[in-house]
């Protein structure tokens, strides 16, 4: 250290040489400038000098050496300089930090425990029983630190669940040939399937294996290596570093027991398939040199009140190596703790003033880093699930690298991005680049966590056994970072003190957030809803009250979810929008958080995003799932219905659990379609609306599932189908169930029945069982049931025909039957001379004489709007953003009859204008585009941005307000750009503060120390952007004199961004 500060250092190893055999270490930029900071200039540049050489490119490949990805351009940055990237041995960063402190180091000596003294001082006690007192104790000492465990015992190291292997052998000629080019200079990834990976690292140094410095080594190099003490003591010699990884499940019981030999066979066991090359590699390492690693995280602690005793690195926040910045979190530390010390001794301060600035600092970056490291690499990922779902995923991580491989332009991004944010290690962090550009292909970049309640509404419902409610999350992933917990009680509106409702809650700490999006929430309760009454469901919703009131009606409809989500009746007091960040904060003390020390930080400006729950669906799919899921639970009860069937493994069982025998409750205006999975099982259900689906429930899918495994099938297909030449699409009935896992056939056969095509088989088996119709078959000739479908048919006012509509199949001969009439009666009220060579489904036809009913919507009791092309255009001339129908925007509102324009939709990330989320139409008419102006009357465009350049200003309207030209971004407010002079107000005087100063080794000066009287302005030099725009305001010590710099008063204060490197260089 460049210090006067008096210290000694307690090593629990034996000698200098014990403990490490000089795996490789990733310095980073910042890690190369905390050791810059830390070390005597010639012993830094021992440092660079010693370094192995730098890898230039990044590659994946599958177990097979079968190139993935690759990309180079990695070491262009030149490594005499402090903050560049460098491969380090361990047993050489070892022999160069004990360099020079040889006098301060006692070797031996394994810590027990200390003891706070009332002097101030601590005194640290060893195995030995000697004791050591000091000002300060300082734990350094790993993952498993006794002196944590003292110091800090609530503090949690959770297992990952992931385990690695390491395994070392020389880089000579035989293992060299086993190495493509690219191999020997880059970090190189292996993924095989079961989520097993290796990474592999070629490590040259200036020294040949007899210890001799190599004849491409320079002078000046050559000269502080001869005469750098710390050579007598390293072992590394040119190798090959491997490390292997996979999930516990994978793994025996007693791994991390296991010694290097039996290590090294199980690895040999593991990498049996994989390429000879690489499988040789395995061959050659050492078995001495293999030890187990088990991969744990530290959880984020709230921050203690700072004593003598304190901790850095592992000992405090380990972390997996998901994004490679362990160690140099580590030399962070142990730069800002000794500048805390020094800065402290020189103003005799004490050493828990010094100890509290450096945890302070240290609670900012460290507990970010943990957690993004276990995001990057965490046993929940799903290339680690067992079965097909891993094996997917797996599939689709390599194609993903194939796509981007083949586009230069990607990668020449990627890798301008990875070399721009290099205060982080190579490898891990390009892996995760690589891992994020192929999974977010298609990722939504939004923020805006929604939670909409889906069912029930308020509306009126038929009563049910099991009544569902059910919640949505969109854009769910955010809510990992919120710990949701949603809680509600049913009650008797007219009886709200009365003990016949329900309460329920969902506890969401384990939700599998990534698992779906919308992901939905519900649960069903019994017999509460089997009776008439008014309902009221209430809720805590930002902690206020939220109530919704339905009505439980034996003249009510049944319930349809599928339905109930398909309609656009759905307000934005059923959903709550938040705007979620990454950006964590500590919880204040006091404050009952369950989500543990952290809560995530609601972005601004507020109000949030006007919730959307019109955006939800649930399609069959999901009902199927839902009903599937209810059905096991009641099987699994006390009490289980007669129609549970026996825990069985069969094709015919799993049909079950994909939901499909769970089908009563349908549409009676759509057919039934649901899909359903389990295991290699996959089903297709098909259901006319004109067929009663319970009854099917009971006679057709039961016997289907009853007499599936006693039929002989040479093909992974089976189906089932009511259906013939007379059917049309509403009386069909078809179930399609394939082994192998695969829906394209069972698609194709539910196209067929919904055009009234029947299936054709090679071979069949007919049954014999009851399926009722709700709606008479075409071409029957059972009268009678025409009279009662007659009698149905749509209420229709004077002079208007009584109509059906057209179902796929359907020609003019099967309407006249729809109808009840002749053909040639169907003729003379529909007469003209095209008409059935014309029909399209869903078509309405009169039945009888009379006009066709005008079938689009009416305006509105208020007038206001609720339909060919020019109906629109006609309608729509004043409508907010209304660009006529060849540019119609997603998400604009816009009327479909006449009535004053409507209030257009928010923009979430809008800023002003009428589209800025939370305002309401004005009462009183005036001009909606005055609405949220902006801030120093900026002008607004119509995105809703502000701004006083002609992207904002230049109003390029096309007719209706809040359009512009294409190719311009127009203006709704304050729009010109006409420039406004004043009269100036005086001399300045201008000074430019060096915020790096600390970092030079002479002429410091705190930016406390400035006489602001001087100055009118004072600039801090300088600030730079990161990739994602955020402000960053340089290393440690800069970031210190930042804050020094704001503290000062008497002149203004101003964050210069830039300086000639950023402003110059390529890479920024």
């Amino acid at each position: 250290m460049q210090t006067n500060v008096t210290f000694t250092i307690y090593e629990r190893d034996c000698t200098r040489k014990d403990g490490l055999y000089g795996y490789r270490v990733g310095i980073s930029p910042d890690g190369s400038r905390s050791l810059a900071a830390c070390l005597p200039p010639d012993l830094f540049e021992v440092f660079k000098c010693t370094a192995a050489i730098t890898p230039d490119c990044f590659n994946m490949f599958t177990e097979q050496y079968t190139e993935l990805l690759s990309i180079g351009g990695f070491s262009e940055s030149s490594p005499q300089g402090a903050g560049a990237e460098r491969s380090v041995s361990r047993m050489t960063l070892r022999q160069l930090l004990l360099t020079g402190l040889e006098h301060a180091v006692k070797f031996d000596k394994v810590f027990t425990h200390y003891t706070l003294n009332s002097d101030g001082t601590v005194t640290a006690n060893f195995k030995d029983g000697t004791q050591a007192v000091g000002d300060v104790l300082v734990g350094a000492d790993g993952t498993n630190s006794p002196v944590r465990k003292q110091y800090l015992p609530h503090a949690i190291l959770r297992e990952t669940g992931l385990y690695g292997a390491t395994a070392k052998l020389p880089l000579i000629e035989e293992t060299r040939k086993l190495l493509t080019p690219k191999v020997l200079r880059g970090v190189n990834m292996f993924m095989a399937p079961h989520g097993d990976s290796c990474i592999l690292h070629v490590m040259e140094f200036p020294w040949d294996h007899n210890g001799n410095l190599k004849n491409n080594v320079g002078g000046n190099d050559q000269e502080l290596i001869k005469e750098w003490p710390g050579l007598n003591f390293d072992n590394t010699r040119d190798y090959i570093m491997l490390g292997f990884g996979s999930h516990g499940r994978r793994l025996p019981n007693n791994y991390m027991s296991l010694d290097g030999p039996s290590l090294h066979a199980l690895l040999l066991d593991r990498t049996s398939s994989w390429h000879p090359d690489l499988r040789k590699l395995f061959e050659l390492s050492e078995p001495n040199t293999c030890f187990p690693l088990n991969i744990r995280t530290t959880e984020r602690l709230q921050p203690w009140e700072s004593s003598p005793v304190t901790l850095i690195g592992d000992a405090i926040h380990t972390m997996t190596p998901g994004l490679g910045v362990g160690a140099n979190t580590a030399l962070l530390d142990a730069q800002i703790l000794a500048a805390a010390l020094v800065s402290s001794a020189g103003k005799d301060l004490s050493v828990v003033t010094a100890v509290a600035k450096y945890e302070q600092q240290m609670h900012t970056y460290a507990w970010d880093r943990v957690e993004k490291s276990l995001e990057r690499f965490n046993a929940d990922d799903a290339i680690y699930k067992p079965g097909l779902r891993g094996g997917l995923a797996l599939m689709l991580m390599r194609v993903g690298m194939r796509v981007v491989n083949s586009l230069p332009p990607i990668k020449r991004k990627m890798a301008a991005a990875m070399t721009a944010e290099r205060g982080e290690p190579k490898e891990s962090s390009l892996l995760v680049a690589c891992f994020g550009a192929i999974v977010n292909l298609n990722a939504a970049a939004a923020s805006v966590l929604e939670v909409d309640l889906v069912f029930p509404r308020n509306e009126t419902y038929a009563p049910i056994t099991w009544f569902p409610v059910v919640f949505a999350f969109q854009n769910a992933e955010r809510a990992r970072l919120l710990n949701p917990h949603i809680s509600y009680t049913i009650r008797n509106w007219d009886d709200m003190l009365g003990n016949n409702g329900a309460s329920f809650s969902h506890d969401l700490r384990l939700a599998n957030w990534s698992s779906h999006d919308p992901y939905f929430v519900y649960n069903y309760f019994h017999d509460v809803f089997a009776k008439e009454g008014r309902l009221s469901r209430d809720m805590i919703r930002n902690s206020s009250s939220w109530s919704v009131l339905f009505t439980i009606e034996n003249s009510g409809p049944e319930i349809d979810l599928v339905a109930v989500t398909d309609n656009k009746t759905c307000p934005a007091e059923l959903g709550v929008a938040i705007n979620v960040t990454d950006t964590t904060m500590t919880v204040p003390f006091g404050v009952d958080w369950s989500g543990g020390d952290t809560c995530a930080v609601v972005a601004s400006p507020t109000p949030t995003p006007t919730a959307d729950p019109c955006r939800v669906k649930i399609d069959s799919v999901v009902v199927a799932s839902m009903s599937a899921s209810l059905a096991a639970t009641l099987c699994k009860g006390i009490n289980p219905p007669a129609n549970c069937t026996k825990d069985d493994e069969s094709v015919a069982q799993q049909l079950v659990v994909a939901g499909v025998s769970s089908v009563g409750i349908s549409s009676t205006d759509r057919p039934l379609i649901t899909y359903g999975q389990s295991g290699q099982a996959t089903i297709g259900l098909y259901i006319g609306q004109g067929l009663l689906n319970q009854g099917l429930s009971e006679s057709a899918l039961k016997m289907f599932q009853d007499n599936l495994a006693n039929l002989t099938v040479s093909t992974p297909s089976l189906a089932m189908q009511l259906c013939g030449p007379n059917y049309d699409s509403t009386h069909i009935f078809g179930i399609m169930a394939t082994s192998n896992g695969t829906f394209n056939p069972i698609q194709d056969a539910i196209k067929n029945w919904a055009n009234a095509t029947c299936l054709s088989f090679s071979g069949s088996t007919n049954f014999s069982g009851q399926a009722m119709f709700t709606t008479p078959l075409l071409h029957t000739n059972h009268t009678t049931n025409l009279t009662v479908l007659v009698e149905e048919l749509h209420t229709r006012a004077e002079g208007e025909c009584r109509t059906v509509q057209v179902d796929a199949g359907n020609g003019c001969a099967e309407l006249a039957t729809k109808c009840g009439i002749s053909p040639a009666d169907f003729t003379k009220v529909n007469p003209r001379s095209d008409f059935c060579s014309t029909l399209k489904p869903n078509q309405h036809v009169c039945c009888s004489a009379g006009d066709l009913p005008d079938f689009k919507p009416k305006p509105n009791e208020d007038g206001s709007c609720n339909l060919t092309r020019q109906d629109l255009e006609d309608f729509n001339g004043n409508t907010w953003g209304w660009n006529g129908c060849d540019h119609l925007f997603k998400g604009t509102i816009i009327c479909l009859s006449k009535g004053t324009p409507p209030f257009p939709s928010p923009i979430a990330n809008s800023v002003c204008g009428p589209q800025y989320p939370g305002p309401k139409p004005p009462a009183d008419g005036s001009d909606i585009a005055d609405l949220n102006p902006c801030p120093l009357n900026a002008c607004c465009n119509i995105w809703g941005q502000c701004g006083i350049t002609k992207d904002f200003c230049a109003d390029t309207n096309t007719g209706a307000p809040g359009t512009a030209e294409p190719g311009t971004h127009g203006c709704i407010f304050n729009c010109d750009l006409d420039v406004v002079k004043g009269d100036g107000t005086g001399a300045i005087k201008i000074a430019y503060f060096q915020g790096y100063g600390l970092s030079r080794e002479c002429l410091f000066q705190d930016a406390s120390q400035v006489d602001t009287s001087q100055y009118t302005h004072i600039h801090f030099a300088f600030g730079t952007l990161t990739t994602s725009y955020d402000v960053d305001v340089g290393d440690a010590l800069s970031s210190y004199q930042f804050g020094e710099f704001k503290r000062i008063s008497g002149a203004k204060r101003i964050l210069s961004l830039g300086g000639w490197d950023f402003s110059t260089m390529p890479a920024t």
